[in-house]
């Protein structure tokens, strides 16, 4: 028989019928699939048979659910299983965009019939990172998932919550909460350690609580709507043991979960009336309110809603770029810079970086650093110090007209510990800079 092709379609001949077979093996495990014409229920099949990802079969086809119960099976995803599965490391991650199990790259029919099960019954613990998932998934895959649990992080809390829109299918949401340690710090902003003395944190009022709504992550929460199922439980350790929670009719229970399972009214929405705002018709109480809150309030209203992804990526777009493609000669108004002639002295300067590296001089180990996780921050001071040198050393030759060209290609050049040489007049082509 014939190898398949690319989607799965053996190749035919005279004398070849039409199905074909495609080798699937592991280290413990050896199958051949059946690339039939029709549906493929039996590579399910084979794949429970021959142990080859029981987490890619249907609930009712894995051990110990034999009734085939969502709510019965208990166990997830997390990342590093995720990543395992789908083949994701740090040496492929360069090499692809997306990543799905293997075996959905057999064919298109495979991927249209295996996909649901995988994205769509399995339940993905993200910790708390929510792009770990999406930044390597497809899209068409995101729109399978359907169960999600998520831990509520400040540092990621906005970002993460804004990420679930992008799971069109998700029907069921668990997050993981401390709702008594948000709300500690929101009280106690600025109180030092006398927030437990001050505000009975123990048993927090129902003024208290309203403090949440300030927590990070409450902005982009309040964007999500039309969930099938929400629900906030406890963090969990390392160990498995349980800790914090919601509080007990607190406001998460209370006014978040209701606004994020809202459905959407059947039929139109009422048109608005045209005209403006009817102010009189509002009560005297509640117009003196308003005069009296216009005549106190200082400088400008700011909305309170969150501003649109798009714009905010457009704005800050240093901090929304990748590193890799981050080429400093390519970043707006250093082209007018090449393009000025005959000036004496020019140079680009960063304030804060050169506090910075001031601090890393002084540490024994400079100017060798270890790319790990604990010099990580000394080793990219020395480099970008390096980059921005090398960029004035540019800008210095380019008022006699000699440009390097080389620094406008996208090639990652100044990632490296090595850059394009310069241009000198004497007609030398490599130059290394030192700090």
């Amino acid at each position: 028989m014939h190898p398949p092709d690319d989607f799965g379609s053996p190749k035919r001949s005279r004398d070849s019928v039409d199905t074909g077979w495609v080798e699937v093996s592991r280290a413990d495990a050896k199958a051949r699939i059946p690339m039939l014409g029709g549906k493929m229920k039996s590579v399910l099949n084979f794949m429970v048979d021959k142990s080859l990802s029981l987490w890619l079969a249907p609930l009712s086809m894995r051990p110990g659910n034999p009734e085939g119960s969502i709510a019965a099976y208990q166990s997830y995803l997390d990342d590093a299983k995720h990543r395992t599965i789908v083949g994701y490391s740090s040496t492929t991650r360069r090499h692809q965009k997306y990543f799905m199990p293997p075996i959905l790259t057999l064919s298109e029919n495979i991927e249209k019939e295996a996909a649901p099960y995988y994205y769509g019954q399995n339940e993905f613990l993200t910790g708390g990172r929510l792009q770990s998932v999406t930044h390597i998934t497809h899209p068409r895959h995101l729109k399978l998932i359907r169960r999600v649990i998520i831990t509520w992080t400040d540092t990621y809390a906005t970002e993460n919550f804004m990420s679930l829109r992008r799971l069109k299918a998700l029907a069921n949401l668990r997050i993981r909460v401390d709702e008594k340690a948000l709300l500690k710090r929101e009280l106690g902003r600025g109180k030092g350690d006398q927030a437990d003395q001050r505000f009975g944190l123990d048993d927090p009022t129902p003024q208290q609580q309203l403090a949440i709504m300030q927590a990070p992550g409450i902005a982009g929460l309040r964007t999500l709507s039309k969930i099938g199922h929400v629900e906030f439980v406890k963090m969990v350790k390392r160990r498995g043991e349980e800790f914090g929670g919601p509080i007990p009719g607190g406001v998460l229970e209370t006014q978040i979960v209701p606004k994020l399972m809202g459905r959407k009214l059947k039929g139109r929405a009422p048109r608005r009336k045209k005209g403006g705002f009817p102010f009189l018709s509002l009560s005297p109480e509640l117009r003196n309110h308003i005069y009296e809150l216009h005549l106190r309030t200082e400088g400008t209203v700011e909305p309170t809603h969150p501003l649109a992804r798009k714009i905010l990526e457009t704005r800050n777009s240093l901090l929304f770029c990748c590193a890799r493609s981050a080429n400093p000669a390519r970043l707006s108004g250093m082209m007018a810079l090449l393009n000025l002639r005959g000036l004496t002295s020019i140079k680009v300067r960063d304030s804060v970086l050169e506090d910075l590296f001031q601090v890393v001089k002084k540490d024994p180990a400079y100017p060798n650093f270890a790319n790990d996780p604990v010099e990580a921050k000394s080793h990219y001071v020395v480099k970008v110090v390096k980059a921005l040198q090398y960029f004035n050393a540019v800008l210095a030759e380019a008022q006699s007209g000699d440009v390097q060209d080389e620094i406008f290609e996208d090639d990652e050049w100044h990632m490296g510990d090595n850059f394009p040489p310069l241009v000198a007049e004497t007609g030398e082509r490599e130059r290394s800079v030192e700090l």
